[in-house]
């Protein structure tokens, strides 16, 4: 009997092109919470709030005991669609993962590598949840970060993915931790996003 090494795959299932990778460190509050519908379009009884559970990315089931982190979790999936269409516009997503971790002082952090600035804005020293989304795309550099060039058959320049997503309108928190709810790669004070082109996921 032979053993299968290399799995199966459906007709059309491949990769072809180069792999690029990409990181973003935001402040903007992003997760795969699967929490989809809004507040608004919710029954809530007369008697007031019901407590809802949702299984979120990871495959753990979330319990929403009040409206208010219902609506933390909304916001956090309405940004993640927000950056995946954002970055989608030119580029066909195969991987991706997201995770986070609480930083003292954000502002002075170093991110090695990262572009536009290796820190986030002055504004944000104190202590915040920095996340970190990654991608993996299917061609050579669709999107670029200001330390890399590329040529590109419709601008020569190519594209840089932190130019395009500045200015993005996002929603904040309850407790709001964002100097302003967009996108922000460009204020020394405000920013709240950067961006690094990797060598692995």
């Amino acid at each position: 009997m032979t053993d299968r090494v290399n799995g199966n795959a459906k007709a059309g299932e491949f990769i072809t092109g180069n792999i690029s990778y990409y990181n973003v460190a935001t402040i903007v509050p992003v997760a795969q919470t699967n929490v989809t519908t809004s507040v608004a379009n919710l029954y809530i009884p007369a008697s007031g709030w019901v407590s809802i559970t949702i299984t979120d990315g990871s495959g753990t089931a979330q319990t929403y005991a009040t409206q208010a982190s219902y609506q933390d979790a909304f916001n956090k999936q309405a940004n993640l669609n927000t950056l995946v269409q954002m970055f989608s516009q030119r580029a066909s997503l195969v991987a991706m993962s997201i995770s986070s971790a609480t930083v003292g002082n954000p502002a002075a952090a170093t991110y090695t590598g990262y572009s536009y600035s290796t820190a986030f804005g002055s504004a944000y020293s104190s202590s915040a949840t920095v996340y970190t989304v990654k991608f993996a795309t299917d061609r050579l550099n669709p999107w670029l970060v200001q330390a890399t060039t590329s040529t590109d058959n419709t601008n020569a320049a190519g594209y840089q993915l932190l130019d395009a997503i500045q200015g993005t309108a996002v929603v904040d928190l309850a407790s709001t931790v964002l100097q302003t709810t967009v996108f922000e790669t460009a204020s020394a004070t405000n920013r709240n996003t950067l961006a690094l082109l990797s060598n692995v996921l």
